[in-house]
């Protein structure tokens, strides 16, 4: 099996693009921290740059691409955001700082699994043009292969000719692509685990209008589901300055009593309830639906769930939250 290192720029991004490789490696981990020390076949840490000013987002990155971990990884893999939230441009010339210039970039942020599209590189999301989503003024170097994908069969392809690739390129896109990638390689027998079982509790902190509509219809039979729903309640767009506020809403979900399980919406939102538990990572098992994944907690005895603030149809915190069920009850 080869060495998969993914780094991404917040939390729910570092899970869904490491649960395309479910079933394809022994061990599928996510780390909250570039210092945690845990090995795995596949590793997706969360460099937690997207909110941070763009000069020290920018000094993590080449950080990370420049350590020994990036230098031996087989398939070395940078997460976006597939509407190019963050620091897109300045992070990946600060991988090409470490790098060097040699080795090829290849773009691709497009996930049509989530309705994420680019066609004449332009991302489009739900078949809109983003405003903003134009990739070759906002790289504006020739040395990034830009590539158009609308379907699934075109990442694929894709990734096979990246792979071929000698040396193999800095892969750089959202869990679309790193689900192309995981479709090249065999399958692998996973390492049994099971949930803990107990209350489970979820928690909403993203603004996006796809949360603000799941955490209603979760609302709706909670009290049925025996579920706990902790949300901010946005009435703007939060900003970098609100992060404070967002740590202190997860400290408080984090001391849910005897909670054994947490679905958690949006990336800051996951790692401040996280963190406060004191949750290093966490070992995937599943997911309940593309770039919704689940899994046991690093150390053990919490079951997590991530899903980012845009992903989902209204049901998606209902199946979350009945899927971990099940899985308890396994």
């Amino acid at each position: 099996m080869a060495g998969i290192l993914i780094f991404a720029d917040d939390l729910t991004g570092a899970a869904d693009s490491a649960a395309g490789f479910i079933g394809k490696s022994p061990e599928v981990v996510v780390a909250l921290d570039v210092r945690v020390r845990v090995r795995a076949p596949v590793l997706s840490i969360d460099l937690d740059t997207r909110m941070l000013p763009e000069d020290a987002a920018c000094a993590k990155v080449e950080q990370a691409f420049s350590s020994r971990r990036a230098g031996e990884a087989d398939i070395l893999f940078k997460k976006i955001d597939s509407t190019l939230r963050g620091h897109v441009a300045p992070e990946l010339r600060a991988a090409r700082q470490a790098l060097g210039p040699k080795r090829p970039i290849l773009l691709a942020p497009a996930f049509p699994a989530q309705g994420r599209t680019v066609r004449n590189g332009l991302v489009h999301v739900n078949g809109r043009p983003l405003r903003g989503g134009n990739l070759a003024p906002l790289l504006g170097r020739d040395d990034i292969s830009v590539c158009d994908a609308e379907t699934d069969s075109d990442l694929r392809a894709i990734a096979r000719k990246g792979l071929a690739l000698r040396p193999r390129p800095l892969f750089v896109g959202s869990a679309g692509l790193a689900r192309a990638l995981a479709a090249a390689l065999p399958r692998r027998k996973a390492r049994p685990a099971r949930l803990p079982r107990g209350p489970i509790a979820v928690v909403v902190g993203s603004a996006s209008r796809v949360s603000l509509r799941q955490a209603k219809r979760l609302a709706s039979v909670a009290k049925r589901e025996s579920v706990a729903l902790y949300q901010l309640d946005w009435t703007r767009t939060p900003t970098a300055a609100d992060i404070a506020l967002v740590h202190a809403f997860g400290r408080i979900a984090a001391r849910h009593p005897d909670c054994a399980a947490y679905v958690l919406t949006g990336g800051e939102t996951a790692r401040a309830v996280l963190g406060a538990r004191g949750v290093r990572g966490f070992r995937l098992l599943g997911e309940v639906e593309p770039g919704v994944p689940f899994g046991v907690s690093i150390p053990p005895g919490l079951a997590v769930c991530t899903k980012a603030g845009g992903f989902g149809e209204p049901d998606t915190l209902v199946h979350c939250v009945a899927r971990l069920k099940r899985e308890m009850r396994s």
